[in-house]
């Protein structure tokens, strides 16, 4: 599944990053299965000098995990509260993998590809978290306006048990909720990026158990507006949810990771990450290095992997003409000629 390849003049791997990141997924969707996902050991590195810091800080974070874990099966699921859909199997292996990643790190990327139900393993993993694990909440689950709907009624169709509160609609209603709010119980807040940067003094007010964020590529660049703001935000465990987890860019890659674990990629490390592995393309070493360091946080299917019966994505085009206000924009961005707009 290429990737396209990165425009201007940012940090490129040149394809290296889209390949190790298709590795670990691989890795991670096939080559493994069941708790053999949730057990591997990071690969162990050995470079000429000495391995990259960031590496050690992986290793510290890692080295007080729980050796035990206990699956999760799709009755346990539905003893909590599952309802209207069956879990396929690759599903539960990503459900098991989110557990894991819940009790030894600060959050995770979910990046299976469209169509393989992204949206119902976090249903599954809120659901685990408040029935097995007792986590009362509140879970803060961001969307872009386009799947609010979605989410809305999967949470409904799927987990009626977990109050929610849909957190929309103009600055007089949102004012309402908020009074609301402070008086009553609830599991999961779902709202969109907009109105959460609108109302980021309100939101951050809280301790988040989970923050879920859905089309996660809005955090690839660390100086965005909604990447700078969730950071500030109080956080326990961060789930983000990507079709797109990496573009052949460090930057962005990075970016990613440091979102979801700022243990090991310190935010403001960023060029030193960049330096360290901008020659994966000729060192094997660092290409394994950096494959070690990606695959705690990252699980990745693809539907010809783990749901090959599942129909093709069809992509349809519609070509439609510009307005007449958009021709004369277009003209005048063209002609250099943006006074008379």
């Amino acid at each position: 599944m290429p990737f396209p390849p990165s425009q201007g003049g940012g940090h490129s791997c040149l394809g290296v990053v889209h390949s190790l990141v298709l590795e670990v997924f691989r890795r991670q969707s096939v080559g493994f299965c069941g708790v053999g996902v949730l057990k591997k050991k990071i690969p162990a590195v050995q470079k000429k000098s000495d391995m990259s810091h960031f590496v050690q800080n992986l290793r510290n974070l890692l080295s007080n995990k729980p050796e035990e874990f206990e699956q999760v099966e799709e009755e346990d699921v539905r003893r909590w509260g599952l309802t209207g859909i069956r879990l396929r199997p690759y599903q539960l292996i990503g459900l098991n993998w989110l557990i894991r990643c819940h009790s030894i790190q600060h959050g995770s990327i979910l990046a299976d590809e469209m169509g393989l139900g992204k949206t119902c393993q976090s249903i599954c993993f809120l659901l685990c978290l408040t029935r097995r694990q007792k986590e009362k909440g509140p879970f803060l689950i961001l969307c872009p306006l386009s799947v609010l709907k979605n989410w809305t009624e999967e949470l409904a169709g799927f987990a009626p048990r977990l109050s929610v509160v849909v957190y929309t609609g103009d600055k007089d209603t949102r004012q309402a909720l908020q009074q609301d709010l402070k008086n009553c119980n609830f599991h999961v807040l779902l709202t969109t990026y907009e109105i959460c940067l609108k109302d980021a003094s309100f939101l951050s007010r809280s301790n988040w158990s989970v923050l879920i964020v859905d089309e996660a590529h809005r955090l690839k660049n660390q100086n965005s507006l909604l990447h700078k703001t969730l950071k500030s935000f109080s956080v326990r465990f961060t789930l983000l949810l990507t079709g797109t987890p990496a573009q052949n860019n460090l930057h962005e890659l990075y970016s990613l990771l440091s979102f979801v674990e700022p243990k090991v990629f310190s935010g403001d490390e960023v060029d030193e990450f960049i330096k360290y592995y901008s020659n994966v393309e000729e060192d094997a070493v660092n290409a394994k290095e950096l494959h070690s360091l990606m695959h705690p946080f990252l699980l990745r299917r693809i539907k010809a992997d783990v749901a090959a019966e599942l129909p093709k994505r069809m992509d349809i085009i519609l070509y439609h003409g510009m307005s007449v206000l958009q021709k004369k924009y277009y003209k005048a961005i063209l002609m250099k000629d943006l006074g008379k707009c």
